[in-house]
């Protein structure tokens, strides 16, 4: 896939002074840049979503569970829908693939032993080290099921049929090869 300019979404965080942060792993950010050096990676914000459309990728970051910060999810469900609407791809990771489910309409269940962990697959290998406690075991029909878990069966890694959305319940960034993941899950956005 090529990308030159990717989108972020970030954490909503109220500093110790009461002034609202956008903040996001900078792992992330060299995991992009270290996949392509001259991506240039901007922070969507609310007062940013209209530079969706110049974007080539807009990537959902991990971070608090859906539901728990209704202000970032709508923030994000509103990025979701004008990307989908104009076929930007998204890329979803943790947190991301749990709001794309969760806009779906798929239920969230919780799941041990997936923090700190690279989870074994069924169907595709892992694509970083798992952070997440909460997971899905179905999605709607228009979603494709790339990866469950090989012990619980909840799912890892899918993709949406006609869209181009990719979602991972796993962080390429913290892992040992960052590069080599983003790459892979960008490659899914081709197959």
């Amino acid at each position: 896939m090529n990308i030159d300019k990717i989108g972020i979404t970030a954490r909503f965080e109220v500093s110790p002074h009461g002034d609202l942060w956008f903040v996001f792993e900078q792992k992330l950010l060299h995991s992009f840049r270290d996949y392509s050096p001259k991506v240039l990676v901007n922070l969507i914000t609310p007062e940013s979503i209209p530079l969706i459309d110049d974007l080539d990728l807009v990537v959902f970051t991990g971070g608090s569970t859906p539901r728990r910060d209704p202000s970032r999810d709508r923030f994000e469900r509103e990025i979701f829908e004008k990307c989908s609407e104009r076929s930007v791809p998204i890329l979803g990771i943790c947190r991301g693939a749990q709001l794309f489910a969760a806009f779906s309409g798929a239920g969230l269940i919780p799941v041990e032993n997936h923090v700190g962990e690279i989870r074994k697959m069924k169907g595709h290998e892992s694509l970083g080290i798992c952070y997440h406690k909460w997971g899905m075991l179905s999605l709607p029909s228009q979603w494709q099921i790339l990866s469950r878990d090989s012990q619980d069966e909840t799912i890892e890694l899918f993709r949406h049929q006609e869209l181009p959305i990719v979602g991972v319940l796993a962080h390429p960034e913290r892992s040992g090869k960052p590069q080599a993941y983003v790459e892979k899950l960008l490659n899914l956005f081709e197959s």
